[in-house]
């Protein structure tokens, strides 16, 4: 019962990654028009959903509960097609795949185990046939007032496994820091930001313009690189 708690709570410090994301990608929308960003619906997302239309039905009258019971025909184990990844953006024309995965234990990264093979096989094909990008966003979440996360590029998240599979070669673990991981990042380790809102105390804020710029400018000509404004100059932190 122990491992099923503590495997429930590290699922659910993935759904609120993801959420942090949609809501940091948003912010980013607002000041930057050339981005558009989908959440793509998972399997966890659908039976929310109707966990939800039943929490509905039992709250109706019994009257209408006789009228609207084909509602409880929704089956509980209603699944959703398999994902290639978590978010699908579109900055400047060019198509990418934006996979994210939360980890508490910053000690033991395993990208090897954190991925699934048709996610890493749809990331090459997009790179390779589809002339997009793909990137794997890896967040430490192991204390709570210092959340971090480092963003690697498909190429990037290929050393790593390459090194994992180095590791296992020798015998030892294939697990490895947090720090060396992000390592192998050529984009800057990005720490969270509580912001404040009017309706409620707040959320978790990612500053993902570091992230947005590279893909905007690995699709530029150097000439439209400087002549076009950067999504770093277009959001002021205080935003």
């Amino acid at each position: 019962m122990a491992k099923q708690s503590q495997a429930k709570k590290n699922k659910m410090q993935g759904y609120n990654y993801e959420n942090e994301i949609s809501k940091s990608l948003g912010w980013i929308h607002v000041y930057h028009k050339r981005i558009f960003y989908h959440k793509l619906p998972d399997t966890h997302a659908v039976r929310s959903v109707i966990t939800q239309i039943r929490q509905l039905f039992y709250a109706l009258p019994e009257y209408h509960q006789r009228k609207f019971r084909w509602l409880l025909g929704v089956h509980k184990k209603m699944t959703f097609p398999k994902q290639p990844w978590d978010f699908w953006l579109t900055v400047d024309g060019v198509s990418v795949g934006f996979e994210v995965k939360a980890t508490k234990n910053p000690n033991d990264i395993r990208l090897y185990s954190m991925l699934s093979d048709h996610q890493f096989a749809y990331a090459t094909h997009l790179e390779l046939y589809g002339k997009g990008k793909a990137y794997i966003g890896i967040c430490d979440r192991s204390s709570p007032q210092n959340h971090q996360m480092t963003i690697l590029t498909r190429k990037e998240a290929r050393e790593v496994l390459i090194e994992e599979a180095r590791r296992y070669e020798r015998g030892i673990s294939m697990g490895m820091p947090f720090a060396y991981v992000a390592g192998f990042s050529h984009l800057p380790l990005i720490k969270a930001e509580n912001r404040r809102t009017w309706s409620g105390p707040g959320f978790t804020k990612w500053d993902l313009r570091p992230f947005i710029d590279d893909i905007s400018n690995g699709v530029r000509t150097p000439e439209q690189a400087s002549s076009s404004k950067s999504v770093r100059s277009l959001c002021s932190p205080d935003d």
